[in-house]
């Protein structure tokens, strides 16, 4: 009997501990099974949001933006003029994915090394024969991201001519403000002020990415892609939103090859009454100085491209979702510059529900600093 229970306990501690191992990952595709390396899981670490449980609260935005959509948008938009917003594209650049991604924050080195020169074309835009077909259900490619950087951003534009970070107010990348306007979802934002201008670095809410996705398919099936090259397009914007003037960096999906217009491209089962899709499309388009948006419309049972449209860009939402969107937007740009001061670092947090928090965080989590913005200049001279 001693000898049976022994065995039965033996069997359910080699079971439990089984069951409390942890899973492994999917095996990563490609080139990207390297980054399952332990210098990899440090580098992408450094993209999670750091723990602000214990700080305390340095300000916070009441989150009370009126609605000018309804029968009073005649009276709300007297009362308070729509923020003005341009866009200007500076110029595009392309970023080489290598096995040394991610970078370093403030790496100036090793992100010169990864963009590639201007001569480098981008994907041009051709329509693919219909109806299109898509995998619906293809093993998984996983790229992991790079850690988000102003980097590449500031040598693009110092290479192109642009004007100096000094004189923007704000240098980020399209998704923070997108978050701003949106606010469909939880984000972290860190902030850092350097002279008068505010730089923004956004934490990941994903480590990884899928390649073989629908949408990754469907931007591969317009632009001729193979699926094995993992080169990251983008352009740098000059963006005026209310007083303030905004040096921005965007993905793109595409390029017209006739106009040179940058194109935007979306797959979806179904569009119409679809809001926060076109809301992001939207705050996508004109914070990125995009000029056409693509769309294929997706048969669902099959994920065949059934047809391809172009949508309006101006009318895919109303002037009262557009003033809300702007009045969000400058409501929080206008709380940073406020709050921020030279010598810290921030994490500004934007929840679903209730008021913003800015909490200050370690020297540890800066991602930019005086000597950064000079070796950008010192690159290009």
């Amino acid at each position: 009997g001693r000898s049976r229970s022994r065995t039965r306990s033996r069997s359910r501690s080699r079971s439990s501990s089984r069951s409390r191992s942890p899973r492994r990952d999917p095996a990563l595709a490609g080139a990207t099974q390297k980054h399952s390396n332990q210098k990899g899981k440090q580098q992408l670490h450094a993209n999670t949001v750091p723990d602000t449980r214990d700080l305390p609260v340095l300000a916070s935005l009441p989150y009370t933006v009126p609605s000018f959509d309804g029968l009073d948008t005649m009276k709300a938009a007297a009362a308070c003029a729509m923020p003005t917003l341009t866009c200007d594209v500076l110029c595009t650049y392309s970023v080489r994915w290598s096995h040394t991604n991610p970078q370093r924050t403030r790496d100036i080195a090793a992100h010169r090394r990864i963009l590639l020169p201007p001569t480098v074309s981008l994907p041009r835009y051709q329509a693919p024969p219909l109806p299109c077909a898509l995998k619906s259900k293809p093993p998984p490619q996983y790229m992991e991201y790079a850690e988000n950087s102003v980097a590449q951003l500031l040598l693009a534009s110092q290479r192109c001519g642009a004007p100096d970070a000094c004189y923007f107010h704000v240098v980020t990348q399209r998704t923070c403000l997108k978050k701003m306007c949106m606010r469909d979802e939880s984000a972290s934002i860190a902030v850092q002020r350097i002279g008068g201008t505010l730089f923004l670095r956004s934490y990941k809410t994903r480590l990884r990415c899928n390649l073989s996705d629908i949408g990754y398919q469907f931007e591969r099936a317009c632009t001729g892609g193979d699926g094995q090259v993992f080169d990251s397009h983008y352009a740098a914007t000059d963006v005026r939103v209310g007083r303030f003037r905004c040096l921005i960096e965007s993905e793109i999906d595409a390029v017209d090859g006739d106009s040179g217009q940058l194109i935007e491209l979306k797959s979806a089962a179904k569009w119409e009454g679809k809001l926060t899709k076109q809301v992001n499309l939207w705050c996508q388009c004109m914070l990125g100085g995009v000029g056409r948006a693509i769309l294929g419309n997706r048969d669902k049972k099959t994920d065949r491209i059934k047809s391809i449209e172009e949508l309006p860009i101006e009318t895919l939402i109303t002037q009262g979702m557009k003033h809300k969107l702007l009045e969000r937007l400058v409501r929080s740009l206008e709380f940073l510059d406020s709050s921020v001061r030279d010598d810290g670092v921030y994490l500004y947090h934007i929840p679903r529900r209730g008021p913003d928090t800015l909490k200050q965080l370690e020297q540890k989590h800066s991602f930019i600093n005086v000597e950064m913005i000079n070796a950008v200049k010192d690159s290009y001279t």
